[in-house]
């Protein structure tokens, strides 16, 4: 089954790209079918948990929940950033002495977990002061502070895997932690209910999936500190950074500014149409990623990437729209059981669509070099700057369907500019 599943994509390479699969693209394919298939079971699971707990917990508790992970992810900015990231990836594929390799992991390992702890610190001090900022009580800050800690740790984690080519490993940890993920989210299911119902899950993830991952890291690393190493990365991440900041603000934002205007049942049903729309696009979208930025990163003509995505591209957008109307209206009549916002319904769907194309052009932009990391921070401000613009002057109007359409709007701004930023240069 395997064979003939890899010989039908084979086919359909040549066919649509007139030339035969390369050896590269091979192990590139196989890379994204085994990340798939854990990737695929993960979704499953977290996307039940958030379906049956929004139903169950309704629109106001369950935008409480996501409230709470929106500003943690904004919280744990200050962390992750100094992660390595893209740059840590790229320079250790790229370089060919063990010793190096070993010294650059040990470097970033070692200055992470010292913004790790000193960041951790200064939001439990500043707590009030973030309460009065994002107008909500201080519990639902702490619990902001603790999540946002357990992603900057799993984060981390991922990153070193993705960084090792280890996505058999990544996989197996994925489908690891999202089981005790639905086993934690049955039992108290059956214990009792509240807003712990979908956190304590979510919380599980993470923690499972750092503690598992450092039976690979401490083999990788040394008690070593390089300033040339650190200051290398720095260089490149430089942009990448402010970038990654405009990208979770971006992608936070409108849940904040709803709860802002509206309160927590805004939030609650602008997330169920957020991942009825995206749950199914996102997910191949994130492998293909994941797979494709360490994988591009190894070859001396990159160029010719942006040529064949583009082709694929053009195939799949229409055939994606027309796929998530029918599946987000199920998922969040039929399962949230949520009012059903015909315009906002259409919009999130369209939105969905465009947010996968831009997630994939930014891939490409940073698997290349230095240069186009700044046409990358620029392209990122742009989206960022407008997608709060155009928030500001649309919830206030049009609630839900305001805040999608500023996604909207934002994103076709950022997919014109990736693409002239890659083209111009491919």
């Amino acid at each position: 089954m395997k064979r003939l599943l890899l010989n039908l994509i084979y086919k359909l390479h040549q066919k649509i790209f007139n030339n035969e699969i390369s050896s590269g693209e091979k192990a590139f394919l196989k890379n994204v079918g085994l990340v798939l298939l854990a990737t695929l079971f993960a979704k499953g699971l977290l996307f039940m948990v958030q379906t049956i707990g929004g139903r169950v917990l309704g629109p106001a508790i369950y935008g409480k929940v996501n409230l709470i992970i929106s500003i943690g992810t904004i919280l744990c900015l200050p962390i992750i950033i100094f992660s390595g990231g893209n740059a840590l990836t790229k320079f250790y594929q790229e370089e060919e002495s063990q010793v190096k390799k070993t010294e650059l992991l040990s470097t970033i390992t070692i200055s992470y977990f010292v913004i790790f702890i000193f960041s951790g610190i200064i939001l439990f001090l500043i707590k009030g002061l973030l309460s009065i900022v994002f107008k909500v009580e201080i519990s639902t800050i702490i619990l902001s502070i603790f999540y946002a800690l357990l992603v900057a740790l799993s984060s981390y984690s991922d990153n070193f895997l993705k960084t090792l080519l280890k996505f058999k490993e990544l996989s197996t940890i994925q489908i690891i932690s999202h089981s005790v993920l639905f086993i934690t989210f049955v039992y108290l299911y059956f214990t009792g209910r509240g807003i712990y119902l979908i956190l304590l899950p979510l919380f599980s993830i993470h923690i499972i999936s750092f503690f598992l991952t450092t039976k690979y890291i401490i083999p990788k690393i040394k008690i070593t500190f390089n300033q040339k190493v650190f200051n290398k990365i720095s260089q490149y991440n430089q942009f990448i950074i402010f970038a990654s900041v405009s990208g979770i603000v971006l992608a936070n934002v409108d849940k904040i500014m709803l709860n802002y205007f509206y309160g927590t049942e805004s939030v609650g049903m602008y997330q169920a149409y957020f991942l009825a729309s995206t749950i199914i696009i996102a997910t191949i979208t994130g492998v293909f990623i994941n797979v494709l930025f360490p994988t591009i990163t190894q070859f001396k003509e990159k160029g010719s990437a942006f040529k064949k995505i583009n082709k694929l591209l053009l195939f799949s957008t229409p055939l994606a729209f027309m796929v998530l109307l029918p599946i987000t209206y199920i998922i969040v009549v039929k399962i949230y059981d949520y009012p059903f916002l015909i315009n906002s319904w259409i919009i999130f769907c369209l939105a969905s669509t465009l947010l996968s194309i831009n997630m994939v052009y930014m891939s490409l932009l940073t698997a290349t070099s230095l240069r186009k990391t700044k046409n990358y921070f620029y392209g990122m401000i742009l989206q960022t700057a407008s997608n709060i613009l155009f928030n500001v002057i649309l919830i206030p109007k049009y609630y839900i369907t305001g805040a999608v359409l500023a996604t909207l709007l934002s994103t076709s701004l950022g997919i014109v500019y990736f693409y002239y930023a890659l083209k111009k240069k491919n």
